[in-house]
């Protein structure tokens, strides 16, 4: 026999925020490096997941199970008093059958023990529906009936002694001496059988397999087990997956296996290798479903490494695509702030280097390719206590201004290149004319951080140091300028 762990909706959006869903198919999840690599090429946030997500439905215990239990509490008390009233047997028998029913994992010796008491007083009420001799062959109690062999045995008490073989059950365990002699004759009759054996087939590392409330062995492959019903699970981390309750005959062999088991793995793997996406059906079941957040599908890729190390990333559902970054993207930029210049060519100090502060604006492009950087742009400075004279030759008045134009041009380098979910940074050098006189070489750092729709907040520091040219005061000396200035950039 083949048991299959369905797999359905994963809760994945509890262990991240990512805009998409990246499935590793591979046994576990590469470094953070290589996770990190796949979100760089497709321009987004994603949570990831491998074979262990895949393989095994995410069953939390709950407050139901809570409640399921609770429930099994107050079928047996009710029980144990209907048992003193006449013609309760199978009142009995059915409620404490749809309390046991309704339990679904089995976590620890106490989730186990409960399930047998119940199951022991619910066979104490079946044996009392019909004579003994009856009981093989009555229609009635063909829901509490199972065989060994051609023996017709009580169910409920089977399934009480695969879950507790070793119990020592006295007479008060039961309400009369007949279900207690009747259930000593079943636990002989279980011994006379062949023990059943529950086999795993090949799981994700570092999962726990839980059989009836006892963990599994590590490395154990198999495990012989009572003829009846049993409860497995898994446990990935603190979380229950995978529940499963099936019966098993004497002798028989169970072999419990994910849905989508390693095989199927790896031939999802070989088809997206290909570029196909024309996975194995359990894959492509459990891959839809591990692509939901909310309900909804998000983006979905498919990645692993090739038999050469080398990340491979497909498309698959929710959407999904890469997402195509130009080569060539274009900035507007504007900005206000303070400024500095040293100058020997200030009106009243002319020759002799002098400090002048200001307030400055500047409006550029910015031009990028990859990560180069074509920019340009003008500044305007304005120094209320400070002038510098323009020299128009002979035949005219010399004029003056305290307002200055920097034209300028030049090449940085994007680190990283423009995205606008992500911070910017530009380093750059440029040429420039600094009016009235100045003629030299400045430099660029500029900081933006993404406020949306394109746009970044952005912080640029510049830098000038230019030589007065032939014609103007203080020919040949150095005038420097700086600049810090607050602004907002726009990807066009």
């Amino acid at each position: 026999m083949l048991i299959s762990l369905f797999t359905a909706s994963l809760a994945l959006a509890a262990e991240g925020s990512g805009k998409a869903t990246v499935v590793w198919l591979q046994p576990d999840l590469p470094p953070a490096e290589l996770r990190a690599k796949a979100e760089k090429l497709l321009g987004t946030s994603a949570v990831h997941a491998a074979w262990s997500d895949l393989a095994f439905t995410p069953t939390p215990f709950t407050k139901d199970d809570e409640a399921r239990l609770a429930s099994l509490e107050r079928a047996k008390t009710d029980a144990r008093i209907k048992f003193d009233s006449f013609d309760t047997e199978r009142e009995i028998a059915a409620a404490l059958g749809a309390a046991v029913g309704a339990v679904t994992v089995v976590r620890n010796d106490a989730d186990r023990k409960a399930l047998a008491e119940a199951l022991v007083l619910q066979g104490a009420a079946v044996t009392r529906i019909v004579p003994e001799e009856r009981f093989a062959t009555a229609e009635d109690v063909g829901a509490w009936r199972t065989y060994f062999g051609s023996s017709a045995v009580v169910k409920p008490y089977v399934d009480a002694l695969a879950l507790e073989p070793n119990a020592a059950w006295i007479r008060d365990d039961l309400p009369d001496a007949n279900g207690f002699a009747r259930l000593n004759a079943t636990r002989d009759e279980a011994a006379a059988q062949a023990n059943a054996r529950v086999e795993l087939a090949a799981l994700p590392v570092g999962l726990q397999v839980v059989l009836d409330g006892r963990p599994w062995a590590p490395d154990a492959t198999s495990q012989e087990v009572e003829p009846g019903h049993h409860y497995l699970h898994v446990v990935v981390g603190e979380r229950i997956v995978g529940r499963q309750a099936f019966d098993v005959a004497a002798g028989a062999v169970v072999t419990i296996e994910p849905t989508v088991s390693k095989g199927e793995l790896e031939a999802a793997r070989a088809r997206m290798l290909e570029e196909s996406k024309a996975v194995p059906e359990d894959v492509a079941r459990a891959v839809d479903t591990v692509g939901l957040r909310n309900g909804a599908p998000t983006p979905t890729f498919l990645a692993t490494l090739d038999d050469k190390g080398r990340l491979q990333v497909l498309p698959y559902g929710g959407g999904a695509s890469f997402e195509k970054r130009p080569a060539v993207t274009v900035l507007l930029n504007g900005s206000v702030g303070g400024a500095y210049l040293l100058s020997p060519a200030f009106l009243d100090t002319i020759g002799t280097p002098t400090s002048g502060f200001g307030v400055a604006g500047d409006l550029g492009v910015e031009i990028g390719i990859y990560n180069l950087a074509v920019y340009g742009g003008t500044t305007l400075t304005l120094t209320p206590t400070q002038r510098m004279q323009y020299a128009n030759g002979d035949s005219t008045a010399n004029i003056d201004t305290n307002a200055y134009f920097h034209p300028y041009g030049g090449l940085g380098v994007y680190l990283p290149r423009p995205d606008a979910k992500k911070p910017l940074l530009l380093l750059g050098a440029n040429y420039g004319w600094f009016s009235p006189g100045a003629m030299g070489v400045g430099g660029r750092i500029s900081f933006g951080i993404p406020s949306g729709d394109g746009t970044w907040f952005r912080i640029d520091l510049d830098a000038f140091r230019g030589t007065q040219q032939a014609g103007f005061p203080a020919e040949g000396e150095a005038s420097l300028y700086a600049g810090l200035r607050l602004g907002f950039g726009r990807k066009l």
